[in-house]
C-alpha cells in the first residue's frame, strides 16, 4: 500500500521589533508597529499593553509584518511585542519595545489685548492671550506692512509679552500660536495702530553701584549703532534668576550673554558681535515672569 505524510514545519524562531523603536516619544495615537519576517512563520500574534502585559489593550494574529493597533490615549507610555506561529507551533516573543504617545493637541490661543483694529494702543505695550493647558510653549510674532517686515518672532512659555520698541502712530500685526510637542496650533492674529510713545519708561541709569532699582529696566545698548561691541545694561529690583539673549530678525538665538543668578541691582554686560553680519538684532532680558526686550543695529 501506498502511504504519505508531511514532516513538521521549522520551528519560528525570534522576531525583531522594529517600530516605533524601543524609548520612542511623541509616537502618533493610529501608529503603525512593524517587524522582521520570518520565513518559517504564517502568521504572528501581537500584543499591545500599557500595563506591562498584566492587561492587554490589543491583541491580533495577522499575516504581514505591520499592525496598527486602535484605542490609544495621547501622552501615555505603551508596551508592544510579537511572536510568529505556523501549523506546528509558536516561536517565542520579540523583545518588549515601549514606546509614549503625543501630547494632547493645542488649541488657537485667544487673544486678550490688544483689541482687533485697537488704535492709539500705548507704548510700551502688553500682548496678553488666554493660557491653553497642553501648550509647552508660545510663539510670537509683531510685523508691520502686513506680515511683510518681522519686528520679532521668537518663543515664549508666558502667555503675557511686552514690548517698547514700536514707532509711534503706526499699524502693526500681533500673532500668536501654541506649540507643544505634538505640534502647533493656528494663528490667532490682531492688527492695531500705536499711540504716541510714554516717556519716562525705561528705567534711569544710576551709576552708584550699591543703589537697589525699585523695578526691572533693560537700556537701549551704547553705543547704537555698534562694531564690533555694545554695552547693555540692565537692573534688577531682586535676587533671581536672569537670560540675556541675543536674537536675529529670525527669531535665531545668536548669543547668550547672561544665564544665571544675578543679585538685585544693576548691571551692564557687552555683546561682541564679531562673528555677525550686519543688521538689526533683538536683545531679550528674562528676570522671573518679566520678560523685556529692545533692538539693537550692528553696522560693519
Amino acid at each position: 500500500n501506498l502511504w504519505s505524510f508531511t514532516t513538521a514545519a521549522q520551528p519560528v524562531g525570534k522576531l525583531t521589533a522594529l517600530a516605533p523603536s524601543d524609548g520612542a516619544t511623541n509616537v502618533a495615537t493610529s501608529p503603525t508597529l512593524h517587524w522582521g519576517r520570518d520565513a518559517n512563520a504564517t502568521s504572528y500574534e501581537v500584543h499591545v499593553s500599557a500595563t506591562n502585559f498584566a492587561t492587554l489593550l490589543d491583541e491580533a494574529t495577522v499575516t504581514d509584518t505591520s499592525y496598527a493597533p486602535t484605542g490609544l490615549s495621547t501622552q501615555t507610555s505603551y508596551q508592544w511585542r510579537v511572536r510568529g506561529r505556523n501549523i506546528d507551533g509558536i516561536g517565542p516573543w520579540s523583545d518588549t519595545l515601549s514606546f509614549t504617545t503625543v501630547p494632547p493637541s493645542v488649541s488657537t490661543p485667544s487673544m486678550l489685548s490688544p483689541a482687533q483694529n485697537a488704535q492709539d494702543v500705548p507704548i510700551p505695550t502688553d500682548f496678553a492671550w488666554e493660557a491653553d493647558a497642553n501648550a509647552t510653549a508660545y510663539e510670537i510674532e509683531l510685523f508691520t506692512d502686513a506680515l511683510l517686515t518681522t519686528v520679532f518672532s521668537f518663543d515664549v512659555t508666558d502667555t503675557t509679552y511686552t514690548y517698547d520698541e514700536m514707532e509711534a502712530q503706526r499699524d502693526y500685526l500681533f500673532r500668536v500660536r501654541a506649540k507643544n510637542a505634538g505640534g502647533t496650533s493656528n494663528w490667532a492674529n490682531v492688527e492695531f495702530r500705536t499711540g504716541e510713545k510714554e516717556v519716562g519708561t525705561s528705567t534711569e541709569w544710576v551709576s552708584d553701584a550699591d543703589a537697589i532699582p525699585t523695578t526691572h529696566g533693560l537700556e537701549q545698548n551704547y553705543p547704537n549703532p555698534f562694531n564690533p561691541t555694545t554695552v547693555i545694561r540692565y537692573a534688577l529690583p531682586q535676587a533671581g534668576k536672569v537670560q540675556l539673549e541675543v536674537y536675529d530678525m529670525m527669531g535665531r538665538k545668536v548669543s547668550t550673554l547672561v544665564r544665571g543668578t544675578k543679585p538685585a541691582g544693576y548691571h551692564e554686560a557687552v555683546f561682541d558681535a564679531s562673528h555677525l553680519g550686519s543688521g538689526a538684532y533683538m536683545y531679550r532680558l528674562m528676570a522671573g515672569d518679566v520678560v523685556l526686550a529692545r533692538t539693537l543695529y550692528l553696522i560693519k
